[in-house]
């Protein structure tokens, strides 16, 4: 990532006064895996959702299907989603599986309800799943086989993955013919029976006790073993099981995972002052001395200032390169800072307009100018400079400015903590007790230091990042 530019100014159609296109943003875009074994209905569930169709032909799947739909989900966004279905292979190379899962948003494990053993392979398909996914983004991790990758950090209780109980249809059938279980439960030393005329809705709604001992199989499969849910559907009948089953499981990715909640009236914040928001982030000694000597309200305002500065620098440089990617200046996400500003500048290379980098005796700004002095940018374009000039840009130049000093004050801090904490040893004074008090207190009094070490290496980290950022920043001007 980050190593091309975006080619927008060789557009035939080129106008720099028309809004900048965000169609990259408006439609959300989900990969979904379909695995489970041969045979247990994966095609069939996908020709349901996508065109609504049966075929009662058995044709192996030998490579993978790849199904591109968008739909609307009943939302209070009224959210268009893109999504792309890869239908795999039951019986595949382990090797192409980690090929199959880069960039996984989720993933549907389908069993067959009328093979126990398929049942029980839900939680190896679920594993082998999160055993080979992995996504392809800029800083790629020590060891990765695949250049500019790394892998995803998931665990069962994050990475969503639903259970599909198929061939539901069999199961009612089986009720409706035997009147008892299809799979015969062990309970009490005897075979359970169970008669009944009811529809497959009215079946799921029963009883725990009185559902087919399929149902609890599966159950219990997606309980233990962390799925987001398990479903029982039929391809075969076109009864809405199968479209609902998926469609509530994309509105779930999309509300857990990708998508804010804005239609939602947020709760009412509290509050919080500098001193309660760092509670616990300083342990009390006791120890009037020590305790002084770290300067807990000037300490705690240094903290403060670096959190509230560091994060504001890491979200403006955010949004300003989602802009640029919403305007399409630039291909994909995970694109620098300097393929950005190329963007910016292959942009304007063919119009009447020029960019030019301006600096100052700390940062820059990015200035836009025509030789025509009525001609204006749009709006889209000008929200791109503006959230580099008044966002980025002035955060960069408040940590320049401040974290040198914010260091400086920190080590004052911490030297006298450490000066108060020998002259307390070598008092003359001090009784046995006392000192033994101290170094009871020893480990608060490291903890309390570790974060003054943190916080310094934090500020000089940042200064050293921003001063990088402007040279790469020259950099792409020259370019």
């Amino acid at each position: 990532m980050g190593s091309g530019c975006s080619s927008v100014n060789s557009h035939a159609s080129f106008n720099v006064d028309a809004p900048l296109n965000s169609k990259t943003r408006s439609v959300s875009a989900l990969k979904i895996a379909i695995v489970g074994d041969a045979e247990v209905g994966k095609t069939s569930i996908l020709l349901r959702y996508i065109r609504n169709q049966f075929s009662p032909l058995y044709i192996p799947t030998k490579k993978p299907l790849i199904e591109n739909v968008v739909k609307k989900l009943n939302l209070p966004s009224h959210s268009l989603t893109s999504v792309t279905f890869w239908d795999i292979p039951g019986r595949e190379d382990i090797n192409l599986y980690r090929t199959y899962f880069k960039n996984l948003d989720a993933a549907i494990v389908v069993v067959d309800l009328t093979d126990p053993d398929s049942i029980s392979m839900g939680m190896v398909w679920k594993q082998i799943v999160l055993n080979n996914m992995f996504y392809t983004g800029h800083g790629a991790e020590t060891g990765d086989t695949d250049p500019g990758s790394r892998k995803i950090h998931v665990t069962t209780e994050t990475f969503p993955v639903i259970l599909l109980g198929t061939k539901y249809d069999i199961i009612e059938s089986k009720f409706k013919e035997e009147g008892k279980h299809f799979f015969p439960a062990v309970q009490h030393g005897k075979v359970q029976l169970l008669k009944s005329e009811k529809s497959s809705e009215e079946l799921q709604n029963r009883p725990v006790e009185e559902k087919p001992e399929c149902i609890h199989h599966m159950e219990n499969m997606a309980k233990e073993h962390n799925f987001v849910g398990s479903v029982v559907v039929s391809a075969r009948d076109g009864d809405g099981g199968v479209h609902s089953a998926i469609q509530s499981f994309v509105r779930h990715i999309l509300e857990k995972h990708h998508m804010p909640r804005r239609w939602q009236t947020p709760e009412k914040k509290k509050v919080v002052t500098v001193e309660e928001k760092n509670v616990g982030k300083l342990e009390k000694t006791q120890i009037k001395e020590v305790d002084d000597a770290f300067n807990e309200p000037e300490l705690l305002r240094l903290i403060r200032r670096e959190e509230v500065l560091c994060t504001l620098n890491k979200k403006s440089q955010r949004k300003f390169q989602d802009l640029c990617l919403q305007g399409e200046l630039v291909e994909k996400e995970g694109n620098s800072l300097e393929d950005c500003i190329v963007g910016l500048r292959n942009f304007l290379k063919d119009s009447k307009f020029k960019i030019q980098l301006v600096e100052d005796s700390v940062f820059c700004k990015l200035q836009i100018k025509s030789d025509e002095e009525d001609r204006k940018i749009s709006k889209s374009l000008k929200k791109i400079i503006k959230a580099f000039n008044k966002d980025y840009a002035t955060s960069c130049r408040a940590i320049l400015e401040e974290f040198p000093m914010v260091d400086i004050q920190l080590l004052k801090i911490d030297n006298n903590v450490a000066s108060v904490v020998s002259s307390y040893e070598d008092s003359a004074v001090r009784t046995a007790s006392d000192i033994a008090d101290l170094k009871k207190k020893s480990s608060m009094i490291e903890k309390n230091r570790a974060l003054i070490k943190h916080m310094r290496d934090q500020a000089q980290s940042y200064v050293k990042n921003v001063d990088n950022a402007l040279k790469r920043i020259k950099t792409a001007f020259i370019w």
